[in-house]
């Protein structure tokens, strides 16, 4: 077992995939255990999942999963953020380079300028800031007829917390470290044939034997060693204490305050005796 206080200041999200190549999240909570060949951040790894979360989003917009907006007079945010935009195509064509895999042309992506990534190259375009934005940026963007809508990364955590998406999502049973829960099951799960190739290559460090839909639960114990996961405080993955050391007949005899105090008495007396033999001489 290892001991990673580092990743357990704060929760931590881990990724895997399973026998079918559908790709879960894992949510640590305090003291679930974390396996280290895991794509795992920010907390336990360097992994920065929002790409991912982006490629969840953008097919969920594709397919008309994500929920529409409420209400389009809502105020955005005061701070920066990173936004995902859904641009309209040109009424007319448009001279711009910028065009889809079905040849409409998007000036807006053009207006747009550097920074910014496709995520869906099909209508409707989806894409996304490669860094936050700041809120006066914000309101030009919204405010320019190309983009047909504005979401900014709060509003996709808040869908994800809610359980939209694509992804299967488990979370640590607390006091079992390698016990981990189904909490999401998607509709349409996301497989590792859907990822870009940086993301397959990091998602897929840790395939479990296992299949998710089928998992209501599942412990890593069963698929791991104790050597292969960062597990906090002194339990094994099953959160069992270990066992204590065993103790000698002489250590236990060392912790009898009778046989303690009779081996005092025995020197004490060997003492004496030798002051009195060396009086006598």
């Amino acid at each position: 077992m290892t001991d990673c206080p580092a990743a357990h200041s704060m929760d931590t999200t881990w990724f895997a995939i399973d026998a079918d190549g559908f790709v879960a999240a894992f949510e640590t909570g305090e003291g679930g255990a974390l396996p280290m060949n895991a794509a795992a951040g920010p907390e336990g790894g360097d992994f920065d999942a929002w790409p991912l979360e982006l490629a969840v989003a953008a097919r969920a917009l594709g397919d008309g999963t994500f929920p529409d907006a409420e209400d389009d007079d809502l105020p955005l945010p005061s701070y920066r953020q990173e936004v995902v935009l859904v641009l309209e195509p040109d009424v007319d064509e448009s001279p711009t380079t910028y065009r889809d895999a079905a040849g409409r042309t998007y000036s807006v992506h053009e207006r747009l300028g550097e920074g910014w990534l496709v995520l869906r190259d099909a209508e409707p375009r989806v894409v996304a800031s490669t860094k936050p934005v700041e809120p006066a940026r914000l309101a030009e963007l919204q405010a320019d007829d190309g983009v047909a809508r504005l979401i900014v990364a709060d509003e996709i955590t808040y869908w994800r917390e809610d359980g939209g998406g694509s992804l299967y999502r488990f979370g640590n049973d607390f006091g079992d470290p390698g016990r981990y829960l189904r909490e999401t099951t998607p509709i349409d799960p996301l497989g590792m044939e859907s990822l870009p190739a940086e993301l397959k290559e990091k998602v897929g460090q840790l395939k479990l034997d296992v299949r998710f839909a089928d998992a209501a639960e599942l412990h890593l114990a069963d698929h791991l060693t104790e050597t292969e996961c960062h597990i906090w405080g002194d339990t094994d993955l099953r959160g069992q204490a270990p066992e204590p050391a065993a103790t000698t007949a002489l250590d236990g005899a060392a912790m009898d305050p009778k046989t303690a105090r009779r081996i005092l008495l025995g020197f004490a007396v060997l003492v004496a005796v030798g002051v009195l033999v060396w009086l006598l001489r």
